[in-house]
């Protein structure tokens, strides 16, 4: 968690080129453009491999965790447009402890946010929707080229100690950053009243969200 995108996207690639999986399983977030540049920066190295995308677990609040429908959604966008071979949006309930029945429900919303996604709004049908724009060729083009530099460092190292020391680093930012989330400390109601069971889950310890992607807006 935390890592920037240049660094997975070169951790991903170190491990095609020397491991050879069928498949790489990578996430999309909340910051929307930045999930898409990953993947497009992930096409300019060529490799033939099945991407399967799902949402970061990070992303999901266990304050409203409603608003978690909303942020499925957005992920689970990024990731169509982007053409994976295979997308999974986590249920927006998967912070507490749901009943069967609740955990039912939670799993066909998921499963029915993709689903929209293909029959209604008809993304699948439209081929590299975003291509050539602007925004995303220039976030693609930086996470590329500084992919590389960490691909070197890979390659000239030991990719395991490397590869620590990126967590690590990454922990720390995680442990001193904060960043908005609506209804869990930004936009919240004072005194607000949970019916049923639901109140345990608002807890105060939950008022903030550690969360990492900060830093690629600091460091690509």
């Amino acid at each position: 968690a935390g890592l920037t995108s240049a660094q997975q996207l070169a951790i991903v690639i170190h491990t095609i080129e020397n491991y050879s999986p069928e498949i790489i399983l990578w996430t999309t977030n909340d910051y929307f453009l930045l999930s898409i540049a990953k993947l497009f920066a992930f096409h300019k190295y060529g490799k033939r491999v099945k991407i399967w995308l799902r949402n970061e677990l990070n992303t999901y609040t266990r304050r409203l965790p409603h608003t978690n429908l909303v942020r499925g959604a957005i992920a689970m966008f990024a990731a169509a447009v982007v053409k994976s071979d295979a997308i999974l949006c986590l249920p927006f309930n998967i912070h507490s402890n749901p009943t069967d029945e609740e955990n039912f429900n939670a799993i066909r919303w998921a499963i029915n946010t993709i689903h929209i996604l293909d029959y209604e709004s008809k993304i699948f049908e439209t081929e590299n929707p975003l291509q050539n724009t602007y925004a995303i060729e220039i976030l693609a083009e930086k996470i590329y080229r500084k992919s590389q530099q960490y691909l070197a460092e890979l390659s000239e190292g030991n990719p395991e100690e490397i590869i620590a020391n990126w967590i690590n680093e990454a922990q720390q930012k995680l442990n001193s950053l904060r960043k908005p989330k609506i209804g869990a400390n930004k936009f919240t109601v004072e005194n607000e009243e949970i019916p049923g069971n639901f109140a345990k889950f608002y807890s105060d310890k939950y008022s903030l969200i550690p969360y990492g992607i900060l830093a690629e807006k600091i460091s690509l």
